[in-house]
């Protein structure tokens, strides 16, 4: 009687069941680090977008401010400055000019950009 009922039993032994565990185990092993190493990339390359953003902005700020009786005023080379004139709009009697920059730039990573606008340099102390 006892047998009969064993044998009508299912489910997973104890050892099947260890397997599955270290397969699993090993998997996140692998995987977790690959997906920390995408997130640190992700960051770099959007730095390094914002970056280039910020030379672009800086570069069209200084090319209009040279054109006519155009002028805006100059920030100083603090993110923060420049993050507020280029996302701005200038009027001059019937023409706006701007905004240079749609969004505010930054570094994701936490890291400080700085800014040299007469040589068009815009570095990320994380993310060169």
């Amino acid at each position: 009687m006892l047998k009969r009922l064993f044998r009508e039993e299912k489910g997973f032994t104890l050892v099947e069941l260890l397997i599955v565990m270290v397969i699993l185990a090993i998997l996140a092993m692998v995987a977790v680090p690959r997906f920390i190493d995408m997130r640190i990339e992700a960051q770099a390359s959007s730095c390094r977008a914002a970056q280039q953003s910020l030379r672009t902005g800086i570069e069209l700020y200084q090319y209009y401010n040279t054109l006519d009786s155009t002028t805006f005023p100059m920030p100083s080379n603090t993110l923060s400055d420049w993050n507020s004139a280029l996302t701005k709009s200038y009027s001059f009697g019937n023409r706006t000019i701007g905004p240079f920059l749609r969004a505010e730039a930054k570094c994701p990573g936490g890291g400080n950009i700085t800014i040299e606008a007469a040589t068009l340099n815009v570095k990320c102390n994380l993310h060169p």
